[in-house]
């Protein structure tokens, strides 16, 4: 499974951070990310539960830029899941954003041929 840009909180969540980031662009990741633990609002639809069932091969690829999903609670996230046996992998990007960009595919290629 390839995940571009996929992010692994609750709906609640990623609309709390894009909120912060997309309607005020003076606002910057770094805030963002430090606002991320005050999140109180309604959870929405949660993928840890079926990721944590999950044993499918995964890689996410993430850009460091991504102004619309919260990557370091996603990297957290899959770290832990990772951690508890799931094959989960990552990829992140600085520079790039929820667009990511063709340098990607460097990597995406050889993590494919893995499964041929």
């Amino acid at each position: 499974m390839l995940l571009l840009a996929g992010p692994v909180c609750t709906v609640g969540q990623e609309m709390f951070y894009s909120d912060i980031v997309e309607q005020d662009p003076s606002r910057t990741i770094a805030e963002a990310e430090a606002a991320m633990p005050n999140f109180t609002g309604a959870p929405g639809y949660d993928p840890l539960p079926v990721l944590r069932e999950l044993n499918t091969p995964s890689l996410w690829v993430l850009g460091l830029e991504d102004r619309s999903i919260p990557v370091k609670v996603t990297v957290d996230h899959l770290a832990t899941l990772a951690s508890a046996g799931r094959p989960f992998e990552w990829r992140t990007y600085p520079g790039l954003g929820h667009s990511l960009g063709p340098q990607i595919w460097a990597d995406i290629a050889p993590w494919l041929a893995r499964f041929r």
